[in-house]
């Protein structure tokens, strides 16, 4: 694990201002909690933030969605990223306001 990158902990799309608070909250928690490596959750939820994901309530829970990013490429990423680290994701999800 190295240090992590100051930009890393940044929501790189504040333009996308409705969840902008959510994902800086997300990226930095997820840098405290994990670090960086070139595949660690971090760099996955940021690049997933760069390519437009999104944060949103459902049932009362955060979860991802894809937001700018085509069903299937999501779906790829998903299954290859997230699926492995689901654990680990819901627990900052809840830890920042709900999760799964």
């Amino acid at each position: 694990m190295t240090t992590t990158p100051i930009w890393a902990l940044a929501d790189p799309r504040p333009d996308m201002a409705t969840d902008a608070d959510l994902w800086r909250r997300l990226l930095l928690l997820a840098g405290l909690r994990g670090g960086w490596t070139p595949d660690c959750l971090l760099a996955t939820l940021h690049g997933l933030r760069c390519l437009g994901a999104r944060l949103a309530l459902v049932g009362g829970r955060l979860a991802l969605r894809a937001g700018a990013l085509a069903p299937d490429e999501y779906a790829a990423v998903r299954a290859r990223w997230l699926v492995p680290r689901r654990d680990e994701l819901v627990a900052l999800l809840d830890a920042i306001g709900g999760g799964a």
